[in-house]
């Protein structure tokens, strides 16, 4: 028997007159706060309403760091975290400066030994490895103490990142975060994934005017797979920007070329084809919970290695 205290009181919206399919569309459209002039977005959103992502006050200068730093063969590393989110924003970063001809290093810490965040120990052991630049995803907000050392070593730090900022912010080379109270990105639920997709966005852009190796049109398309995964992965908000990346990085995922990703989804036994796509349910219950299982059994450089190598063997 269920205690008396524990019952649910539901409550229920007014009946319509005229109960149809629209009908029932719109009432629960209005139930869940889209504004009817939103519907048509919310329910076909479109690739190239995608915000610009230099509305971030520091994207430009972020980007341009970067690209010096391919040039004059710096040694990049990316701090990355041990989560679905942390593993997928790290292999996006590292897979586009790394087809931008860059020298990349990624770090991802070890959940029970090292926990959140950048370390100050790591810092150490990041400088003893001759870095020039570091950049973290989905961390470095919160950790000012160590980046301000990375920083005083002579290590230029970019925080890309969705966690809260204190009011006491990290005075690093650049801060990209959609949670900064001193930015005015207009979109605030990006995963740190996302917040990295935002950053190969910008550098596609820019990329036309490099000297780097040159990225094919629509480079960016085909990194969607990874931000869908860590958005749900990561429980965000699946309205407006979000909504966006999800429903194309459903249809890349559907064909993704990650060979490790693909050899996942047939050991968990999805069966992908025109006639059974990818759905938000088989990422939140069969391949995140095993992208994050790689940090919580042992360590995440077992998932991201699964995201970003290509050798079947290996695999």
């Amino acid at each position: 028997m269920i205690p008396q205290g524990n019952l649910k009181r539901w409550s229920l919206l007014p009946q319509r007159e005229h109960f149809c399919t629209q009908g029932l569309l719109e009432t629960l459209l209005e139930a869940r706060g889209v504004a009817p002039q939103s519907r048509d977005s919310f329910l076909h959103p479109k690739y190239e309403d995608l915000y610009d992502p230099f509305l971030f006050q520091d994207m430009r200068k972020a980007c341009q760091r970067i690209f010096d730093a391919i040039t004059h063969k710096e040694k990049i590393t990316i701090h990355g975290d041990y989560d679905a989110d942390g593993v997928c924003s790290s292999a996006l970063l590292s897979q586009i400066i790394k087809d931008l001809g860059g020298e990349v290093d990624v770090y991802i810490p070890h959940r029970e030994k090292e926990g959140y965040g950048v370390a100050m120990q790591t810092v150490e052991t990041i400088a003893s490895n001759k870095t020039n630049l570091l950049i973290t995803v989905d961390c470095g907000s919160a950790n000012k103490e160590s980046l301000e050392y990375a920083q005083s070593l002579g290590i230029d730090v970019i925080i890309t990142d969705h966690h809260h900022v204190p009011k006491d912010t990290p005075q690093v080379f650049a801060l990209i975060n959609p949670q900064n109270p001193n930015d005015h990105y207009p979109f605030g639920y990006l995963c740190g994934t996302g917040v990295a997709f935002k950053v190969a966005q910008a550098l596609c852009v820019i990329d036309s005017t490099a000297t780097t190796p040159r990225l094919s049109k629509g480079y960016d398309k085909w990194l969607l797979d990874l931000v869908a995964v860590a958005t749900i992965a990561d429980m965000m908000s699946v309205l407006d920007e979000n909504r966006i990346l999800i429903t194309y990085g459903l249809k890349v995922l559907q064909k993704t070329k990650r060979k490790g990703l693909k050899k996942l989804m047939e050991l968990a036994g999805l069966v992908v084809n025109d006639a059974t796509p990818i759905t938000p349910y088989d990422i939140g219950f069969v391949i995140a919970p095993r992208l994050n299982a790689a940090g919580r059994m042992d360590h995440a450089n077992a998932a991201f290695f699964l995201l970003t190598n290509q050798d079947d063997d290996a695999i």
